[in-house]
């Protein structure tokens, strides 16, 4: 399934259970004719609003730690290994139809291939 605007994600805690090296990615890109890289932890994601559907998610690895869930504006802790996002236009999608991802960074990174 995908994931649409409204969607509320169960999203694995920044905990040593998730936040290791195996998680953790680097990804490249050109923004403005220079070449960026940056690392992101990649996640999956439950989709509650879809039946509790698979749903890959990218976060830049600054934003994934317990300061940063804690005090994002959106986010609610459920139990010690999950948080609660709802998904609106502060999320990057990418994809069609069943084959979406998420992606949660600074808007201000365009990563064009």
């Amino acid at each position: 399934m995908g994931v649409n605007n409204g969607d509320v994600l169960v999203i694995p805690a920044p905990n040593d259970k998730h936040k290791n090296d195996d998680n953790k990615l680097t990804i490249h890109w050109s923004q403005r004719l220079r070449e960026n890289r940056a690392d992101y932890y990649v996640l999956i994601a439950k989709n509650k609003s879809q039946g509790y559907a698979e749903v890959p998610f990218f976060i830049q690895s600054e934003w994934y730690n317990e300061q940063g869930f804690n005090s994002a504006y959106n986010m609610r802790r459920i139990d010690d290994d999950n948080y609660e996002l709802t998904m609106d236009d502060r999320h990057q999608y990418a994809g069609e139809g069943n084959a979406r991802f998420v992606v949660w960074h600074d808007k201000d990174r365009k990563p064009y291939a």
